[in-house]
């Protein structure tokens, strides 16, 4: 019984929305999703010849938006779209990432170029940046507020 108090805890303190957020990203969208995603990129890129070095440089580009993170937090902070500062990035880059898997999902990559198929997974490693920075800070900021729910 104690795992199910637990959770009743967190949706008391948390309230549900939150709780439900924070497990579709962390779980779902960064640990299902990027493994994946992640683990056929070097057979992809083998698939089209893309020599050894070079798929280094690719992947380093493909996970290029893990290292923009904190850009794409000053972005989020600074320009508000509609009076909002984190979902309409969420929305915005998941919009991106789910297009860039249909492409990659339900295209022939053999007609897909090297760069075209680099784009792809960009956006998705976009996505899931931005949603897991941004469920972060959403998390910091019930962080040291017990008991607010809002």
């Amino acid at each position: 019984m104690r795992p199910v108090y637990f959770v009743r805890k967190l949706v008391d303190v948390f309230g549900e929305h939150l709780i439900v957020y924070l497990f579709a990203s962390q779980h779902l969208l960064k640990g299902f999703v990027m493994s994946m995603v992640g683990a056929p990129q070097p057979w992809i890129f083998r698939q089209k010849n893309v020599a050894g070095p070079r798929m280094q440089v690719l992947s380093a580009v493909v996970t290029l938006p893990w290292a923009m993170k904190p850009v794409i937090g000053v972005v989020s902070d600074f320009f508000a779209i509609g009076g909002y500062n984190k979902a309409p990035y969420i929305i915005l880059t998941s919009c991106l990432g789910v297009a860039a898997m249909g492409m990659v999902g339900f295209s022939n990559i053999e007609h897909m170029s090297v760069e075209m198929l680099v784009g792809c997974f960009f956006m998705i490693s976009l996505q899931c940046s931005t949603a897991d920075l941004l469920s972060e800070a959403k998390y910091a900021e019930y962080e040291g507020t017990p008991y607010r729910r809002t």
